[in-house]
């Protein structure tokens, strides 16, 4: 068996055993088979390694190349303190189930070194089937019947999304290929607020895409129902001021994350936040989260949450009540000032701990 992997790893189409631009990914690969890694990596020099559950395999000899590891949450609960501790000095950038009496905060200096192993432990996902988590990335179209299947978990798709992006990581620093996300998403968001073409901005997407507008379930699933809320009920929907001032963005190997504000003037229907709600000519300020993936140089989907209690308010369509912890103008003035905005107001037991005892305080 053992040289018939070894042989199709060989064959594989588009191999070049001069370069390290190939990466080795296995699957349930048993500690009696671990030797295989080494047989297979003295045949090709590849540039990372990865493995998933559902055992700890042998460490390799050195950290040449990068290796990263994802196993069950069963697989590590059985490790003692010391098990524990030990492999979180031979592997420092593990990341196992939270002990707070082993946890050691500590940083390092100077470039970060690209030889390292790393270990994930990931949750209630059972380590009797590591195929079943492993490769059902959920936000693909062709892996969504599976991954959304109802014999999947919450836990398995935790766990697939997040071991897709954290061995993405790993291959974007080893064998790339690497594109500017940040360029890719400022492209997207100006072919839809700036130009408001909706046939260019299906165009930044993958065949298969998905938009979830968390706060109003607007946006689609899907080339044909997102490209026809594009065209009808979002790009022309937009009042003419519309502006996304910036706060905050944090890249990821397959995520942009931006912090924002969408401003506007109410001038007309903005099907996509408020459908339904007619104009009401006010100003609008809506802070706002859009969490965004790639996939290659495509966008793959976009989720977008904000406060739609506020934008309510703001447009005197909801009264803030005595009791009901919702703010209007604040909201966004606190977002873009911390400090200039009182924090607490809605807490209505606020001033009673006003002269309470706190630890640490004098």
């Amino acid at each position: 068996m053992r040289q018939d992997i070894r042989q199709a790893f060989l064959a594989a189409p588009g191999l070049d055993r001069r370069s390290k631009n190939v990466a080795l990914i296995t699957v349930g690969l048993e500690a009696q088979d671990a030797g295989l890694v080494g047989e297979l990596m003295e045949d090709v020099d590849v540039g990372a390694v990865v493995h998933y559950g559902p055992r700890f395999p042998m460490l390799p000899k050195n950290t040449e190349p990068p290796y990263i590891c994802h196993v069950s949450g069963e697989d590590t609960d059985h490790l003692s303190a010391l098990q524990k501790a030990a492999l979180d000095e031979i592997v420092p950038r593990s990341s196992l189930p939270f002990d707070p009496t082993l946890f050691k905060p500590r940083a390092s200096v100077g470039p970060r070194k690209p030889k390292a192993c790393e270990y994930f432990s990931y949750p209630d996902v059972s380590c009797s089937d590591p195929c079943s988590w492993a490769f059902a990335f959920p936000f693909s179209s062709n892996t969504r019947h599976f991954a959304f299947a109802k014999a999947r978990t919450d836990a398995d798709r935790s766990a697939s999304s997040l071991s897709y992006s954290r061995t993405l990581q790993l291959l974007q620093d080893t064998i790339g290929p690497r594109f500017d996300r940040e360029q890719l998403w400022d492209r997207h968001t100006h072919y839809e607020f700036v130009e408001r073409d909706s046939f260019k901005t299906m165009q930044t997407m993958v065949s298969d895409p998905f938009v979830n507008h968390v706060s109003s379930l607007t946006g689609g699933a899907g080339h044909a129902q997102l490209a026809r809320f594009y065209e009808h009920h979002f790009t022309k929907s937009s009042p003419p001021d519309t502006k996304l001032v910036g706060l905050s963005r944090t890249l990821g190997p397959d995520r942009v994350i931006d912090e924002m504000i969408f401003e506007c003037t109410h001038t007309q229907e903005i099907e996509y936040f408020l459908p339904g709600v007619a104009p009401t000519n006010r100003r609008l300020r809506i802070p706002m989260v859009g969490i965004v993936n790639l996939r290659g140089d495509k966008l793959a989907f976009e989720s977008l949450y904000w406060d739609q209690a506020s934008a309510l308010v703001q447009l005197g369509l909801l009264e803030p009540k005595v009791g009901l912890p919702i703010a209007g103008q604040d909201v966004p003035d606190k977002v873009l000032d911390p400090f200039g905005v009182p924090s607490n107001g809605l807490l209505t037991n606020w001033k009673k701990s006003e002269n309470l005892p706190v630890p640490g305080l004098p």
